[in-house]
């Protein structure tokens, strides 16, 4: 998948020295719930253990070919307010790649292929509740804020948080990339 701009691809074990460049920073692993990786041992375990799946991209930037960060699509269990086939998108970039339309751009590109390859009729999406950047982000892509999960665990950071939840219809999308 691509755009002008950016290319998703499969996970490589290759892909660990640039990994580790982008996720040993402490405002991008905030932002993400984990610890700031150590070395690139430590990211390239990461890749093997968690990255290379079904689902999971690298997002590769068309000039230069350089790793800018990652999305990948999750099923989720049935749940409160899930069904079984619901999804979730989790996303990051490199803080040097913030605030220029990267994400927004590979968001929208992963939620046609979510609709329209994968045919699901919803997509979640959460962002801890002082993210401002990614609350913004799902903001402006037409998610529609559903419910916050409170005082939830993390035990890698041991710290507990609180979750905003937003989703987005298959019928929502649609309408809005007509209005375009």
């Amino acid at each position: 998948m691509e755009t002008n701009r950016i290319v998703l691809r499969s996970w490589q074990e290759s892909d660990a020295p640039e990994l580790f460049q982008l996720a040993n920073n402490e405002k991008v692993a905030h932002a993400c719930g984990w610890l700031p990786h150590k070395n690139e041992e430590e990211s390239l375990e990461i890749l093997r253990n968690i990255l290379i799946t079904e689902n999971s991209f690298a997002i590769v930037g068309k000039s230069g070919k350089k790793l800018i960060g990652a999305i990948g699509v999750n099923n989720l269990a049935e749940g409160e307010f899930t069904k079984a086939g619901d999804v979730e998108l989790g996303f990051w970039l490199g803080e040097d790649f913030w605030g220029k339309g990267y994400m927004q751009e590979t968001v929208a590109l992963v939620l046609d292929y979510c609709f329209d390859e994968l045919g699901k009729d919803k997509v979640w999406c959460a962002h801890f509740e002082d993210n401002e950047q990614s609350r913004r982000l799902q903001e402006k892509l037409g998610f529609v804020y559903h419910h916050k999960d409170e005082a939830l665990y993390n035990g890698m950071l041991g710290i507990f948080y609180n979750s905003c939840v937003n989703v987005m219809t298959k019928k929502h999308w649609e309408e809005m990339k007509n209005d375009r």
